[in-house]
């Protein structure tokens, strides 16, 4: 689940005394910051979080900051997520120090407390509570606020990431531990740091964090910037739940222990297997019955067992059928279940779904999963794309029971080349995720085309997407109608044409086939360019889908990220009455490490073929790359912009 938040409130304030201003906010607003670019609204002067943990596994988080706002308006606040069953916020309020004005406390009554959920989930226990500075604060003023979270947990483990989206001038993780404990942190996206140790607490702390600015075609920014992982470890004689993990094997038994007896096949769970089963001719229909019933389980979050397992807890299958609804974990055990009593082994699969590298093999622990999926060990009777090999569970199939928009034999864009953990107790390992051929995500795009008079070029298209491709047009489909999927195509096609007619649209979902149709017609009016009166000019790779990236700035500072992408156009255009062929634009081919584009025209008697095929590679190129990257798109681009000449009749 990906939470978004839209918030709106009034704050509840009132003036203080200078002293009731904390002297830690006062020391940390007389820091002089750097001259930053225009775009940054806003520089932490100081951003900290302080750890302590006691014998039993109960944990204190003290988080406090000090922000500069730089421009008038800058959005700022301050906003921690939480548990409702393992964890409460105790503590939260901040203070806003404006120039030439009375200094401003903000208590209780002006943070919100909201839930997580989304559109897309209709119950889930975690919340954040939010606190916003207001808006109209001038250049200057400084915002601070502390928060303090109690928590009590089994996990010894932890991480921070010192960048909060701002430029800050000291990032700080401070960890407290009782007698005897120890801590052993590793630095992601970072070179290794050791901490500042005085008797029990460690201290890890950065400085001069840059502003970073958005790029197009970026990875995500929890995979550039700093942060901490870390393990620590209690003494002896402290509580004997909290489980030391040291490789991805102590991970795999610990959370088999926590999520394989919710798997269990009761009499209830076999009815239903051997219900959806009924009538399946191969081990493939009998998979794929099973996976299409629990992508249709409702969404809904509710942690059970949170103090012992973190969240990581599964409901009983069982419990999970009769109520038919659950959360990423929940559906992904009862997908076990019946898969079990149909038959076919499967495992518990953790994967952190939004950035392929969060995931990291240097630090084995459960904390940096936020997904679960499942691994289904399947015979060599299936063949789908996304199976692979592991060398002691089998022939393994991923399947991502909450995905509804991709079926079973393809894995969501996101989650290609990640690191997942297969649960399978001391057999359990981390890997890698299949990135499946760009040709699997293919798209197919056919185009006939014909200039009428007094009406223009007559166009009809029939595109088939394939794999991944398919997604965002099932997805527009099937929540918000035909009517959006309309609206889409005619926009694309007035930003890469102009001024068109739409005419009839035809989609349709081939889901059990992983592919998307959508057929359509439309009337471009002013397609092409009489020169002279005598010569007919156009550019029939306008009609082709065209390729998504584009690069328009100089300078680049980010690396860039390129999803895996085929697509094949094949445009036909019947030439109008009294004109004849005077000149082709030349075929192209070319290759880099970015991908591959070729292009051919052809002609025969009052007609003129366009064919492009563009394969874009999977690559996160850096970004001393960035010219020859630029290039190869703007190739790409000129092969399409290339122009057919006709001439007149003598």
């Amino acid at each position: 689940m990906k939470p978004f938040l839209s918030l709106c409130f009034l704050l509840v304030a009132h003036a203080v005394a200078d002293d009731e201003v904390p002297v830690w906010v006062r020391q940390a607003a007389t820091a002089q910051a750097p001259a930053y670019p225009p775009k940054a609204t806003a520089v932490a002067l100081l951003q900290e979080e302080h750890l302590t943990v006691d014998s039993e596994g109960r944990r204190l988080m003290r988080e406090r900051g000090v922000i500069r706002l730089l421009q008038r308006g800058a959005q700022v606040g301050a906003s921690r997520s939480y548990d409702t069953r393992d964890g409460r916020i105790r503590l939260m309020h901040g203070w806003l120090l404006t120039p030439g004005e009375k200094d401003v406390v903000f208590g209780k009554d002006a943070v919100l407390d909201v839930s997580l959920a989304d559109g897309g989930v209709e119950y889930i226990e975690a919340r954040r509570k939010v606190l916003r500075c207001p808006t109209g604060a001038p250049a200057g003023s400084i915002f601070a606020y502390e928060i303090e979270e109690e928590e009590r947990t089994i996990f010894t483990q932890y991480s921070y990431s010192f960048y909060h989206g701002a430029p800050a001038l000291i990032s700080r993780f401070v960890l407290s531990l009782p007698p005897g404990g120890e801590a052993r942190g590793t630095m992601i996206n970072h070179s290794p740091m050791e901490p500042q140790v005085s008797g029990a607490t460690h201290t890890w702390e950065l400085h001069d964090l840059p502003y970073l600015e958005y790029e197009d075609h970026q990875p995500p920014f929890s995979s550039l910037t700093p942060r901490l992982a870390l393990n620590y470890y209690p003494a002896a004689s402290a509580n004997p739940r909290l489980r030391r993990v040291d490789d991805w094997r102590s991970v795999s038994s610990w959370m088999s222990e926590l999520t394989d007896p919710a798997a269990t096949v009761t009499p209830a769970i076999e009815r239903k297997a051997v219900e959806l089963t009924r009538g399946a001719s191969s081990d493939l229909d009998k998979v794929k019955a099973i996976a299409a019933f629990a992508q249709k389980v409702n969404y809904i979050s509710v942690q059970l067992n949170v103090t012992r397992g973190g969240g990581y807890t599964p409901h009983p299958a069982e419990s999970i059928l009769a109520k038919n609804y659950g959360d990423c974990k929940d559906k992904s055990t009862l997908t076990r279940a019946l898969l079990k009593a149909a038959g076919f082994d499967s495992y518990y699969t953790l994967i952190y779904w939004g950035d392929r590298s969060y995931v990291r093999p240097e630090w084995p622990s459960p904390s940096p999963f936020n997904h679960v999926i499942v691994s289904i060990r399947v015979p060599a009777s299936i063949s789908l794309p996304s199976v692979f090999e592991h060398p002691t569970l089998g022939r393994l199939l991923p399947f991502d029971p909450t995905a509804s928009r991709t079926p079973l034999g393809d894995i969501p864009d996101d989650q290609q080349g990640s690191n997942a953990l297969i649960v399978a107790g001391a057999r359990g390992a981390l890997v890698k995720i299949p990135q499946l051929d760009p040709k699997f995500n293919r798209v197919e795009n056919t185009v006939e085309a014909g200039f009428v008079p007094a009406r223009g070029l007559e166009v009809h298209f029939a595109r088939r997407y394939y794999g991944q491709s398919a997604t965002v047009w099932r997805g527009a489909l099937r929540n918000e109608g035909e009517a959006e999927v309309k609206r889409r195509i005619e926009t694309r096609l007035r930003t890469r044409i102009g001024g068109i007619s739409l005419g009839a649209v035809n989609a349709a979902d081939a889901f059990d086939q992983g592919r998307f149709d959508l057929d359509a017609t439309f009337t471009a009016q002013h397609f092409g360019q009489l020169m002279r009166d005598r010569l007919f000019i156009f550019k029939p790779g306008l009609l082709a889908m065209g390729s998504h990236y584009a690069f328009t700035t100089s300078e680049r500072k980010l690396p860039i990220e390129l999803d895996a992408h085929h697509a094949h156009d094949r445009v036909v255009v019947k030439l109008p009455d009294g004109l004849q062929l005077d000149e082709l634009p030349d075929n192209a081919a070319f290759e880099t490490p970015y991908g591959t584009y070729r292009a051919q025209y052809a002609s025969k008697p009052g007609e003129v073929s366009f064919e492009q095929w563009l394969e874009v590679k999977q690559v996160t190129a850096p970004a001393s790359d960035y010219a020859k990257v630029k290039e190869f798109f703007e190739r790409v681009h000129s092969g399409e912009q290339a122009s057919v000449v006709l001439i007149k009749n003598r």
